[in-house]
């Protein structure tokens, strides 16, 4: 982060450090934990990961998590430099970036605007894909 940054965030009250929007382990995690800005949290077991699906698409990055009965949808961008990390289950924790603070993520690390979870079956939860066409 540049000294530009620090000073930005320090003039609004925030913490430069608290914008590590991921945490990675070196080996496989047991859970993930899913962390929006109004403090909310969410704890999925990779144990019950059925899939999980990337749409680069349109204006904004899309990745969807399926876990037995949620839905975890990713909104931003850079969102493929994720994939590795949860292909291998190393990704401990997402986090979205606070409306503002956009600013403090890296160029080179993904960019978590929005994180919606959602019980399969709620008003707009999507289904897991159910056939691949290449």
């Amino acid at each position: 982060m540049s000294s530009l940054q620090e000073a930005l965030c320090a003039r609004r009250g925030l913490d430069p450090r608290a914008f590590n929007r991921r945490a990675v382990t070196d080996t496989p995690a047991r859970t993930l934990a899913v962390l929006s800005c109004a403090q909310r949290s969410w704890h999925f077991p990779w144990s019950c990961l059925a899939c999980f699906e990337y749409d680069a698409g349109g204006t904004t990055e899309i990745l969807r998590l399926f876990f037995g009965e949620h839905e975890v949808l990713i909104e931003g961008a850079r969102l493929a430099l994720l994939l590795p990390e949860i292909s291998e289950l190393r990704l401990e924790s997402i986090h979205e970036v606070p409306p503002g603070a956009e600013h403090t993520v890296a160029e080179n690390a993904p960019l978590i605007r929005k994180v919606t979870v959602r019980q399969r079956g709620e008003r707009g939860a999507g289904q897991p894909p159910r056939s691949v066409s290449f």
